[in-house]
Formats: structure tokens, sequence, C-alpha cells
């Protein structure tokens, strides 16, 4: 199982993924632009 936070700001996300162990696989700042989150999202989704 994979955990994933999101810190939300006005301007980017602050994305952690995790495993079940707690180490961190992706540490990321994304845009709130909406394309760029999707972007973000199908490059993650891709990823397993």
């Amino acid at each position: 199982m994979l955990f994933l936070s999101i810190d939300q700001h006005a301007r980017r996300l602050t994305v952690s993924l995790r495993n079940q162990q707690g180490d961190v696989l992706l540490a990321r700042q994304v845009s709130t632009r909406p394309a760029k989150i999707l972007q973000f999202f199908d490059q993650l989704t891709q990823r397993s």
C-alpha cells in the first residue's frame, strides 16, 4: 500500500508519496494550475 499526502497552498501543492514502512518514494512541488496537476497525476499513475 502507498500513502499520498498533499499540502495545498495558493500557488503550489507539496506532494509526498510513501510506502508502508514510511520511506519517501516521491517528494515534489506541483503548480496548482489544473493542467500541471493533471500532468503530475498522469505521470504518477503511469509509474505504478
